[in-house]
């Protein structure tokens, strides 16, 4: 409102006829006119005293405030900081609508968040410069320009220092939402994947064979002679071996299937959709055929059990593929071959 107003003409009035001088941008800031522009423009030299004030109403201020002059004197002197009023208090005389005058009001505000200034002890330190414009109005050799467009000047000048810190907030906010997701995203991985091999942790894998509705065969393989294998090239070569062998398996096997680290030299495969236990034997013979088994002097014991659909209990499938693999160990002893591969005499019964 400008000075001289009665205060009443806005009461009932139509929005359309309202002072435009009085109207918020979309920003929320203070409109401000080339008129406006102009009287504060004529009136540097009185600006000038102003920050004079304003800057002692200030002193008073840190004098009175204990913490904020503790806080002050952190990163600057006192004739530093009231270098810096004075020239603030100066630059009002620019455009607030143009690039220079919001960069300098957005510079105050990320210059007090990283000294730690909130926004509420901000706003109260600042509007000492209302007090002080009064003091220097009833000087006689001073004029000052109208205090309505100084208002709305001072206030445009403060919407833009807020704004730094609703910045600042928001890019803290999304970096913190970034690593939490992130952080989230490893804890996720790290619970599922084995640390070793990538392949899916126990728990993990039993939950995809249990929650599946669909046909399926289940496949627990084993290592022969991994031991002798650690004992003979170390564990490195070892942990090697497990890695290449679950990413051949994973090579063969796909998407909607599952390969999962039972424990130790122990791995489940979980072939979904697959009508009998062909389809098992023939990527195991895949793989048989793209590792160096015969390297290594181990050889892979696997046994099989076709599960059909709906429910199923994992443990009565694990129980009857793991009699079949341990058939199948005792059957590769009586041949020279790399794999055996034993299918259990029964299909795994429905629960529920």
């Amino acid at each position: 409102m400008r000075s001289g107003d009665d205060g009443d003409s806005g009461a009932g009035a139509d929005p359309a006829e309202a002072d435009p001088a009085e109207a918020d941008d979309l920003g929320g800031r203070p409109a401000w006119s080339s008129e406006d522009q102009a009287e504060l423009a004529g009136h540097a030299k009185g600006l000038d005293v102003l920050g004079e004030r304003f800057a002692k109403s200030f002193d008073a201020f840190l004098a009175e405030h204990r913490a904020c002059r503790a806080l002050l004197e952190e990163h600057m002197s006192a004739g530093e900081h009231r270098r810096l009023l004075l020239d603030h208090v100066r630059n009002l005389v620019g455009d607030p609508r143009e690039e220079p005058a919001m960069s300098a009001s957005a510079h105050v505000g990320h210059a007090h968040i990283r000294a730690g200034v909130t926004p509420s002890a901000y706003l109260s330190s600042y509007n000492l410069v209302f007090p002080a414009y009064h003091h220097v109005e009833r000087r006689p050799d001073v004029e000052l320009p109208e205090i309505g467009a100084f208002r709305r000047r001072w206030l445009y000048d403060v919407c833009g220092t807020v704004d730094s810190y609703d910045e600042a907030l928001r890019a803290a906010w999304e970096s913190e939402r970034a690593r939490l997701a992130s952080s989230l995203a490893d804890s996720v991985t790290r619970a599922t994947l084995d640390d070793l091999t990538g392949s899916l942790r126990r728990k993990p894998f039993v939950a995809i064979v249990e929650r599946s509705r669909r046909q399926g065969v289940l496949v627990v393989v084993d290592l022969d002679n991994f031991k002798s294998l650690n004992d003979r090239d170390g564990h490195l070569v070892g942990d090697q071996a497990l890695s290449e062998l679950v990413s051949v398996l994973r090579d063969n096997t796909r998407a909607h299937d599952a390969v999962g680290r039972l424990g130790g030299d122990e791995f489940g495969i979980w072939i979904e959709q697959a009508a009998s236990a062909d389809a098992a034997s023939a990527l195991l013979g895949r793989v048989e055929e793209a590792l160096p088994l015969e390297r290594w002097d181990i050889g892979i014991s696997a046994g099989c059990v076709v599960c059909p659909p709906g429910p199923r209990d994992f443990l009565d499938l694990y129980h009857q593929a793991d009699i079949a693999m341990y058939r199948a160990k005792r059957t590769r002893k009586l041949r020279t071959g790399r794999l055996s591969v034993v299918v259990a005499a029964s299909t795994a019964k429905r629960i529920g």
